[in-house]
């Protein structure tokens, strides 16, 4: 706003005039009326246009925004897709894994630890609290440590 005012001061006046703002005192106060303006707009993109219009670099900007991009030559690339068959058995189980830690299809993506009858246990909410807590905890003590150095 500030731009607008001092550099394009008569633009500037006539465009508070066209919103049907009384004219500025001076550029501190078409500086003020011009914000003033634009927050009490009810469209903000016809009042950004406005400004655009009367900004003193505008020839300047425009050169480089609404400039043609150069004309670039575009290579098109073709993916091949395998044709190899999909294998139709699954391995039952990987050798020297614990039969405890899987699942009952035999993979071992199983989440949870089991216990001492063989069932397994789930982390609950209250677990992941008490980890985060935890770490927290250790965390703002290493920045008072770092700190205090």
């Amino acid at each position: 706003m500030g731009l607008l005012a001092n550099c394009s001061t008569d633009e500037a006046r006539a465009l508070l005039k066209k919103y049907g703002y009384p004219d500025a005192k001076n550029r501190a106060d078409l500086e003020v009326q011009l914000a003033k303006l634009y927050k009490e707009a009810d469209d903000k993109r016809q009042v950004e246009k406005d400004f655009a219009q009367i900004h003193p670099h505008k020839e300047f900007i425009s050169r480089y925004i609404f400039a043609t991009p150069k004309e670039t030559t575009t290579v098109e690339t073709v993916e091949e897709i395998s044709t190899l068959p999909i294998p139709q058995s699954v391995p039952e189980t990987k050798i020297g894994m614990d039969e405890s830690k899987s699942c009952s299809c035999g993979c071992s993506n199983f989440e949870g630890t089991s216990n001492a009858t063989g069932t397994p246990t789930v982390r609950t909410e209250n677990d992941k609290l008490i980890i985060y807590s935890m770490f927290g905890i250790v965390s703002i003590l290493a920045l008072v440590m770092i700190n205090k150095k």
